[in-house]
């Protein structure tokens, strides 16, 4: 089954300026009857977590993005493909961490009751600092 894709009204690349990559830490440890523990992996590549945080987007693609993680990914536990996140990636699948969390910096929010001739309310969209963190699998979901 193909996954569903980062959506075409939201920034398409990384924000290269607040994205931490973290490998993700997956060793193991075992504490035998008798001498020192045991570390080991559960495998020979870890997954990446990307921490993107203060990403600037505006209303309208904040509720696109809110719709892409409640509605089409099935609240954030679907995985996604996304071509390009940064030059020449190619296609990569991500699956949310965590779900985007959004702070207002600037603008006021649009009133549906507003008329026209009611500046800035018809005109203005918020500005969101948004932040999340996507994981990147090193096998692929099927």
């Amino acid at each position: 089954m193909a996954n569903d894709v980062w959506p075409p009204g939201l920034p398409q690349k990384f924000p290269l300026d607040f994205v931490d990559e973290v490998p993700v830490d997956e060793r193991i440890q075992f504490q035998p009857d008798q001498g020192p523990p045991l570390i080991t992996t559960i495998g020979i590549e870890s997954a990446v977590l990307y921490e993107i945080s203060n990403w600037k987007i505006r209303d309208y693609q904040r509720d696109l993005l809110e719709t892409f993680v409640k509605t089409t990914l099935s609240g954030g536990v679907e995985w996604f493909d996304w071509t390009n996140p940064w030059p020449n990636a190619g296609t990569l699948t991500f699956g949310f961490h965590t779900k985007p969390r959004y702070r207002c910096i600037a603008g006021a929010r649009l009133r549906p009751e507003a008329s026209p001739s009611e500046a800035p309310y018809g005109q203005v969209q918020r500005l969101h600092a948004t932040s999340f963190t996507l994981i990147r699998p090193v096998w692929f979901p099927a």
